[in-house]
């Protein structure tokens, strides 16, 4: 595959950081970006969630928000692609600037506040992708938010899941953006609005932020009452690694960089006092 990014890298740095990422996608679902034509070494494959993944390098929510590129992406190398955070009304997110780069650290700060064309323009690209007969190989999964202004949250979630669940290979309900407000207040045990509505048999994460990393439900089983009981099992929360468990530490406005150079030796978590391990299931269990 050609390297273009010493090329292309200048010229989309020419513009501001939100316009330069409009442009990529753009080019991306123009089909500009060769694909990758290197198959992965079986050395890289995984099971998990019941899910077989061609190799643990995955895109995180927030690149391709409306599903404009998922197959595209796949066919650049990555072993999965996360749509989203998709919410189930159109909403414009924070006013601009909201992007900004930070060259030293390697990083961009993302304050960019759930701006998505909605629900429906993001199932219907699903759907066109399942049934145009030229979907590229891999997991795709899909990250769900809720409207800035919904007051009952699990009503967004529960909308997002009954449309979705059924074209993707898991979902996972972010309650950890911090660009939304109260949204982190999802996270307590008692408040966190978990996805109810018909049972998905797909795999289903919970998005946590700081200190909140705990298991999702596998499997949503939803009681009487239309809230979903809390059930051990499999669980993807933190970042996009197929095959591990980690907390997010991560600042106000989503600067990962800052994040790693800031990543304590110990886990932070006030029952668990080892130094902090790749997966800890003492803190996320």
């Amino acid at each position: 595959m050609i390297d273009l990014f010493p090329i292309v890298g200048p010229v989309l740095r020419s513009f501001d950081p939100e316009t330069a990422h409009g442009l990529t996608i753009k080019a991306l679902s123009s089909g500009l970006m060769p694909p990758v034509r290197e198959k992965d070494d079986p050395i890289l494959r995984s099971r998990v969630f019941g899910l077989d993944f061609a190799n643990p390098v995955g895109l995180a929510a927030g690149f391709d928000k409306n599903a404009e590129v998922v197959d595209a992406m796949l066919r650049l190398g990555f072993g999965f692609v996360e749509a989203g955070s998709v919410t189930p009304r159109p909403q414009p997110g924070n006013p601009k600037p909201r992007l900004f780069r930070a060259p030293e650290q390697g990083a961009v700060i993302n304050r960019l506040g759930f701006n998505n064309e909605g629900l429906e323009p993001f199932a219907q690209r699903l759907e066109r992708r399942l049934s145009g007969g030229r979907k590229a190989p891999g997991i795709v999964g899909a990250n769900l938010g809720k409207n800035k202004d919904t007051v009952e949250a699990a009503d967004d979630y529960v909308l997002g899941v009954t449309r979705v669940a059924a074209l993707v290979d898991y979902l996972v309900v972010n309650v950890s953006s911090p660009n939304t407000p109260g949204l982190r207040a999802l996270q307590g045990a008692r408040s966190a609005a978990h996805p109810s509505g018909p049972r998905s048999r797909r795999p289903v994460g919970l998005q946590a932020g700081q200190g909140a990393a705990r298991p999702a439900e596998d499997r949503p089983r939803p009681d009487g009452r239309g809230q979903v009981r809390h059930r051990r099992g499999r669980a993807g929360v933190g970042h996009r690694r197929a095959d591990r468990v980690q907390h997010h530490h991560r600042p106000a406005g989503g600067d990962p960089g800052a994040a790693a150079r800031a990543r304590p030796a110990a886990c932070p978590a006030s029952r668990c006092s080892r130094p902090r391990p790749r997966s800890c299931a003492r803190c996320t269990g």
